[in-house]
């Protein structure tokens, strides 16, 4: 385990400039890095598909091809934004809980 740690910090080490020559597990590697080739962004464009459903029913809603109240034309969005807050908050109880055992555990060790 210390062998890999080890490693691993040499790893970092040796990819932190731009230049690199290291020793990693045993071979030898040289060369140059250009980091403006290594990452390339993504672009995002059109409607997802709660948007467009979203649309939809308001365009539904508004020719009259639909009677729903506008709680539920507008149903996509909020049922998404609820299902994100009710993640997040499983989420940040998930790590209360983890620091809670955690500061436990260092309890009883020391």
């Amino acid at each position: 385990m210390r062998r890999l740690k080890n490693n691993l910090g040499d790893v970092e080490r040796c990819f932190s400039a731009e230049n690199f020559d290291c020793r990693i597990f045993g071979s030898q590697t040289k060369g140059r890095i250009d980091l403006r080739k290594t990452h390339k962004p993504t672009e995002v464009s059109g409607l997802g598909f709660i948007e467009a459903l979203t649309l939809l029913f308001i365009g539904l809603k508004l020719t009259g091809h639909i009677t729903w109240k506008w709680l539920w034309v507008l149903s996509p969005m909020w049922i998404t934004l609820s299902i994100a807050f009710v993640l997040a908050l499983l989420i940040v109880a998930i790590d209360a809980v983890r620091d809670r055992l955690n500061d436990d555990e260092e309890d009883e060790t020391v």
